[in-house]
This record gives C-alpha cells, structure tokens and sequence, in this order.
C-alpha cells in the first residue's frame, strides 16, 4: 500500500529533525521484523529478491551496428562487444563505453611553421579520422586527439619543413598531401591509438601577421618577374622566327651564290682546259685569236672613229661626240679621213697576213 492512500495516514506529517527520521526507521523494523514474525521476514525477502532481480536487470544494454562497448570491471579491461543485447554486472562493478567506430570526427589543427627556405607560414587544417580500434582507442593513449595533434604537426614539420615557400603558397601538391596522410598513419599505427586518418584537407595557407608585409612585398616582386618573363617570351616568340626566316633566307641565297660561283668557275677551268690544248698545238693562231677577241670585246661596244694622217702632221681637234651624231666636218688637207666603224689597224691586217 502506498503512502498517499486514501485513508493511509502519512509517515513523514508531524515529524522534524533526525529523531522523527530514526523513530521512522524503528518503526520499519518494528514491522516487517520484530512484530510481524514470519509474515514480516517473508515480505522483507519479496522486497529484497525484487531488489536483487532489479539491480541485474540494469545489466542488459543493446549496442547498435555502428558501435563497438567496452566493458570495464572496476575500472579494469574485461572485453569488447558487438552489436546485439547484452548483459554485464550492473553498476558500480561493471562498466560500458561504446564506441561509434563508423564516425568520422573532425579535429581542426593551426599552426606556424618554417619552410625549406625558412620562411614563416600559417597553416590550418582539417584532419578527419575514425576510432576503428574500441579498445586501442580507450586504453593505449591517454588523449586521442592530443595524440593526434602531435603525430600531424611532425608529419607537417617533415613536408613543410622541406619545401619551399613559392611551391606551398600555390597550393600543396596533393602528393605531398598523401606523405603527410600516410606518415601519420603509420606513426599512429606504431603508437596503438586505434586511430584511422581518413583525409587531411588544408583550408588556407597564409603569412603569419609579424611577416605579413614583407611577403607582400615578396609575392609582388614574384609577381612582376613572372610578368617580365612573359614578356620576354612574347618577344622571343615574334623575333626569333623572323630571324630563323632571314636567316634561311640568307643560307639559300649564299647557297645559290656558291653554285652559281662554282658552275662559273668550273665552265671557265673547262674553257681554259681546252683553250690551253689548242695553244699547245698552235701558239701563234691561238694567240692571234686571243687578241682578236679581246679587241672584239673591248672595241666592239662603243662608237669608233679612227683618223690617219700622212707624214708627221698635227692632228686638229676633232669634236668626236658631234661626229657620233651628225656628218663629219671637213678635215684639214694634210689629213685623210678613213672614218670606218670596227676598221682593222694595219698591224690587224698584218696579223690578217699570217703575221705573228
């Protein structure tokens, strides 16, 4: 029967102080022990076996697909279980913690550190990873996350540490990335942590704010470079095929030149081969035809006019340029005009004669 009954008079109305509380307590006792005789101490064992059969249903707990539960015995490693229903000791000796192995947690890291060419730079991460390992993860290192928080700043001290500023501010190379990823992996594995790294993603790579100017600086100064680099190569390409041109143009006319030169040279060779066989057989013939050509060649172009005089008479001015284009004028009666275009010489004709 209830204390709030109808009818049934309330234990606690009326008392104050710890005397009503122990007067309470002897009461009790009073009846289910001393003055209810078996019935007393029979109901006393319902209550203590309900009791008992309470505290051990505490025991069942359900785990779910997810979730791996560690049970604890004061305090000490019993075993890892599954998921379904199960039962341990109730509390305080048993103990469970479940662990959501599927999860994967986010731990932000930020830190400062030198590049390969000692240079400061911020970084800021994300590392996402999952306790694969219930009991590793519980027992083999005292904080998981401050473990972690170690094991990604040497990995990044070992990458960053040897790049530089220039490759890291365009963006970490993903394969960079993925050395970071697996060395801390395998340093976690070597620690026992229970811990799976799934992606390291970096969120922004700065200058820290001491040094921030003089980065300033340093990119724009890159930045120029580039440009003037850009530049230049935008000249290379529009004057070296203008030179690569002229300068083919130059070799094909030399070229030309030389064969030209060459054919010349080797027709005159051939022309004076045959030449010096006919001097050989004939001298005096080949000889007089010689002269004959160059006279022909050198006379044979030009307007002549040729005057002979008798005995030693003076020669008068003759206006040759008129003579070329209007009649002769009168000559002087010591001299004979013998005005013929191309006349032979008297030596010419002497030669004509056969002689030498």
């Amino acid at each position: 029967m209830a204390w709030n009954e109808p009818g049934r008079q309330d234990p606690w109305r009326g008392r104050k102080g710890g005397n009503d509380v122990e007067a309470f307590i002897r009461e009790l006792q009073q009846r289910f022990g001393g003055g209810g005789g078996a019935e007393g101490a029979a109901t006393l064992g319902l209550l203590a076996a309900f009791a008992v059969l309470l505290w051990l249903a505490f025991g069942f707990y359900q785990v779910d697909d997810a979730q791996r539960a560690v049970v604890q015995r004061f305090g000490r490693f019993v075993e890892v279980t599954g998921p379904g229903l199960h039962w341990r000791v109730p509390f305080p000796v048993d103990t469970v913690v479940k662990i959501d192995i599927s999860q994967v947690r986010q731990f932000p890291y930020k830190t400062v550190m030198l590049t390969g060419d000692e240079t400061l730079v911020s970084l800021d991460l994300e590392v996402q990873y999952r306790a694969v390992d219930a009991k590793a993860f519980l027992f083999n290192v005292r904080d998981p996350e401050v473990t972690l928080g170690q094991v990604v700043s040497s990995a990044l001290r070992e990458g960053i540490g040897k790049t530089k500023i220039d490759d890291i501010i365009e963006g970490i190379p993903a394969e960079m990335v993925t050395e970071m990823r697996v060395l801390t992996q395998s340093t976690l594995d070597n620690y026992g942590a229970g811990i799976s790294v799934v992606s390291m993603n970096f969120k922004g790579v700065q200058f820290p704010d001491q040094v921030q100017d003089a980065q300033n600086d340093a990119i724009k100064a890159r930045e120029d470079k580039e440009t003037a680099m850009l530049a230049a190569q935008a000249y290379a390409n529009d004057v070296l095929p203008k030179a690569r041109g002229q300068a083919a143009r130059q070799i094909q006319e030399a070229e030309g030149h030389k064969a030209r030169v060459v054919a010349q040279a080797e027709g005159e060779t051939a022309r004076f081969s045959k030449l010096l066989a006919e001097y050989q057989t004939a001298p005096g013939v080949t000889r007089q035809r010689l002269y004959l050509d160059a006279m022909e060649a050198v006379l044979g172009a030009n307007a002549k006019v040729i005057v002979t005089g008798k005995g030693n008479s003076n020669m008068l001015y003759l206006p040759l340029d008129q003579l070329k284009r209007t009649t002769p004028p009168a000559l002087t009666p010591n001299a004979t005009p013998t005005s013929v275009e191309n006349a032979p010489t008297s030596d010419s004709r002497a030669r004509d004669r056969g002689g030498n």
